[in-house]
């Protein structure tokens, strides 16, 4: 008998009314309870998505902790300790040094050459390839260790 019933149905035929009522009581538990199982199953995935989720944050925000040179965790976990930080503002800081140093490396690069070390380096700089020969300008050393400080301080290192 089929289970799309309604009381109109059951009215026009009495004597099957409790067959037709079994019937559409099975089927609505058996759609219960396969609702029920595909709704723990989309439970199961979203939690292992969740878990996806919280590790791959975690990775990014110490890579960029580690790259700004944040300090250790105190508790001596590992990986380093970026507080409050979520991972959008840890990628703004990483941006806001990055487009800092590459203004540093480009005024480095419009600097005349003063010793052959940099000459060098020009070759592995792509950035640099505009960077001028003029080897006769000592002062340019000063002012290149000068930028060189700044660079250091930006990226919180020191010379």
């Amino acid at each position: 008998m089929s289970s799309d019933w309604t009381a109109k149905d059951v009215l026009q035929n009495p004597q099957n009314a409790a067959e037709t009522i079994n019937a559409c009581l099975t089927s609505a538990s058996g759609k219960r309870d396969a609702a029920s199982a595909r709704i723990a199953e989309l439970e199961a995935f979203i939690a292992e998505l969740e878990a996806a989720a919280a590790t791959e944050t975690m990775e990014v925000d110490q890579a960029l902790g580690r790259a700004l040179h944040y300090p250790p965790n105190p508790d001596g976990q590992p990986g380093v300790c970026t507080g409050e930080h979520t991972s959008v503002t840890l990628a703004v800081e990483a941006a806001n040094r990055i487009a800092k140093l590459e203004a540093i490396v480009e005024r480095l690069c419009s600097l005349p050459v003063a010793t052959a070390a940099v000459r060098r380096a020009r070759r592995h700089l792509p950035m640099c390839s505009n960077m001028p020969d003029d080897d006769g300008v000592p002062e340019n050393a000063i002012r290149i260790q000068a930028v060189l400080r700044e660079a250091a301080e930006a990226a919180g290192e020191e010379l």
